[in-house]
């Protein structure tokens, strides 16, 4: 932080009046310096007042205290829970974690990751076709069988066909550990990954 000579004692009642102008000056010269720490204030003039870059600073506070932390606009850096929220007085958005997943691909930048999950119940055949799906590239999929109409173990075989579309298919484990697909009712729940 700048440090800046600020001493609201002077000029003294006593002071000579005729060194007014020095008072003046160094008044003008404080104000920038604090504020030039942090925001564009050219000694000249000009244009002045923008946040230079990087010198924004979120607030900083603990998780208890993001729905009360101030106005529209505000970020707020959690520091029991090293969480980042934008805060503003219609509602309060989490941005991010941590503890956030990265991914080592890197996507286009005007992508965002969603997921999209559902149940899906098959009357017959073991096998589930799911379409329609949001994503730009083929996302990471993943199935889990709830119930089929045998009672011993089962598998899933996953097929992601394009970025819209993935195929699975369940089989049951024979005593012998052979995979039989399943031609019975099946309830599959899956959940997809991916960027749209």
């Amino acid at each position: 932080m700048p440090t800046i000579l600020w001493d609201e004692a002077a000029p003294a009642d006593g002071d000579n009046a005729g060194q007014g102008d020095d008072q003046i000056r160094s008044i003008k010269t404080s104000v920038r310096v604090g504020l030039d720490s942090e925001h564009l204030w050219p000694s000249g003039g000009g244009d002045a007042g923008a946040h230079r870059l990087g010198t924004a600073r979120a607030f900083y506070g603990t998780q208890s205290r993001v729905s009360s932390s101030g106005t529209m606009g505000r970020l707020m850096v959690t520091s029991d829970t090293s969480q980042l929220y934008h805060v503003g007085s219609n509602g309060t958005m989490f941005l991010g974690s941590a503890r956030g997943i990265e991914h080592n691909d890197l996507p286009p930048q005007t992508s965002r990751w969603q997921v999209v999950s559902g149940v899906v119940s098959v009357i017959a055949g073991g096998t589930l076709s799911v379409a329609g799906l949001p994503f730009g590239a083929r996302p990471l999929v993943m199935v889990s069988v709830q119930s089929v109409g045998i009672a011993s173990g089962y598998v899933t075989a996953v097929n992601v066909v394009s970025a819209g579309q993935f195929t699975a298919k369940a089989y049951v484990v024979s005593s012998g550990g052979t995979l039989i697909p399943t031609a019975s009712a099946t309830s599959f729940q899956y959940l997809s990954i991916g960027t749209v």
